[in-house]
């Protein structure tokens, strides 16, 4: 009876698993439609208005140098 419950247990785990990543992907690809910048810090040079980044806006020619 012990392993037919452990095996149910980890029946609806994986499955709540796989659902989180399905969620999460959904969410991703939407934000990515959209435009938004959901990926962490901005990159050096550019600026982040409404969570976008405008185009035409990079001023990573000005921090190359000192790399």
């Amino acid at each position: 009876m012990g392993r037919l419950t452990l095996n149910v247990l980890l029946s609806f785990a994986q499955f709540e698993r796989e659902l989180i990543g399905e969620r999460v992907r959904d969410k991703i690809a939407a934000s990515k439609r959209k435009g938004l910048w959901v990926g962490g810090p901005v990159p050096l040079g550019y600026a982040a208005v409404d969570k976008k980044i405008p185009r035409g806006t990079s001023r990573g020619w000005r921090y190359y140098p000192s790399f």
